[in-house]
């Protein structure tokens, strides 16, 4: 199976230069020009079941804004039989790619729940006084240092060179700031934290998205969904 749309053009066309277009790109998908006495000209788009991903679509997505900027079509899903829009329509089956599975042990989690919570107390407490800070693990002891820069770039850095500081006895670490992540379309705010253990060697980019809101003329924490991976990430402990 493969996931197949076909593009109809407006008017007349450039068989040379959608050619040109087509082998300027990545190549993800497979790409069949056609003439038809209803239709008119055009050409169909295939990607390959075991291509399809968020890559090869965002790849067709680009030919056909390319090629539509000079030559405007119309864009149809062959499986729906709709007309769509390239720069917003996300194929079925996409939406089901799932995330990466954290390689994180289970103290790591904890250290991660607390790391978060700590966060979230010290916004509710006072928004405007948060102070960046790393919670490291060292056995069933977890210890707070806080961090004090001059922006959050600074912050992290100084963050990670503490966390590079820490003793074999440390385990574990999570570096806390605060920051902003895209959430359909909105920006929102977001506790960020950067958790590494020193076995199994793993590091992860975490977001937390919240909101401020006002509850009996005081000012409360409400999560926006649930954490989730933003990215792999150095990790700052030598691992076993």
């Amino acid at each position: 199976m493969a996931f197949n749309i076909i593009a109809v053009f407006k008017s007349a066309v450039d068989w040379k230069a959608v050619n040109g277009n087509y082998h300027e790109s990545e190549r993800t998908f497979e790409l069949y020009p056609f003439s038809d006495s209803t239709l008119g000209e055009g050409f169909g788009i295939s990607i390959p079941s075991e291509g399809f991903s968020s890559e090869s679509w965002e790849t067709v997505a680009d030919f056909l804004l390319q090629v539509s900027a000079e030559y405007p079509l119309s864009v149809y899903d062959m499986y729906r039989g709709e007309e769509i829009d390239p720069t917003s329509y996300r194929p079925d089956g996409l939406d089901e790619e799932t995330q990466e599975e954290p390689s994180i042990s289970d103290f790591g989690e904890e250290l991660l729940d607390s790391a978060i919570q700590a966060a979230l107390d010290s916004v509710e407490a006072d928004s405007e006084g948060f102070i960046p800070f790393v919670l490291s693990r060292s056995g069933d002891e977890l210890v707070c240092h806080d961090l004090v820069a001059a922006g959050q770039a600074d912050t992290v850095e100084i963050g990670r060179e503490l966390i590079q500081s820490f003793p074999e006895t440390v385990s574990a670490y999570a570096l806390v700031h605060l920051g902003t992540v895209e959430l359909e379309d909105v920006v929102v705010d977001s506790v960020i934290i950067e958790l590494g253990e020193r076995a199994p060697g793993s590091a992860y980019l975490f977001s937390q998205p919240f909101a401020m809101i006002e509850t009996d003329n005081q000012p409360v924490v409400e999560l926006r969904g649930e954490r989730f991976i933003l990215d792999r990430t150095e990790n700052q402990l030598p691992f076993e």
